[in-house]
């Protein structure tokens, strides 16, 4: 159970986080990561958990189709490489939007549903 002065903080961060995106304020590098780390940090441990749970699935279930052949593999393969390569261009959230969309349009044609 989070203790009273976790509860503040998460609210306060929440609070300071929406009051500073409507000023549109640019952030310094250090105020990003003191707003942020904590989210993106429990982001990417769910992606790994994801990542494990797929891994061992795998191994446990050897006779269904590879997931080397599904695109939503390697879709996520090619986002966390874009994550993990240096950009000061930032556009990181339009390249990965482009790179999911291939899946939409994929799925457009085959006439299924968006993930």
């Amino acid at each position: 159970m989070p203790s009273r002065r976790a509860n503040f903080l998460e609210g306060f961060l929440k609070n300071e986080r929406t009051y500073l995106m409507m000023k549109s304020e640019i952030l310094s590098p250090q105020r990003v990561l003191d707003l942020y780390y904590l989210d993106t940090r429990w982001h990417l441990l769910e992606i790994a958990a994801m990542l494990d749970r797929a891994d061992r699935g795998a191994v446990a279930h050897q006779d269904v189709p590879s997931l080397e052949t599904d695109l939503r593999t390697q879709l996520l393969r090619e986002a966390i490489q874009i994550l993990a390569t240096p950009s000061f261009q930032g556009n990181r959230t339009e390249r990965l939007l482009e790179i999911f969309s291939r899946l939409d349009a994929k799925n457009q044609q085959e006439g299924a549903v968006s993930c």
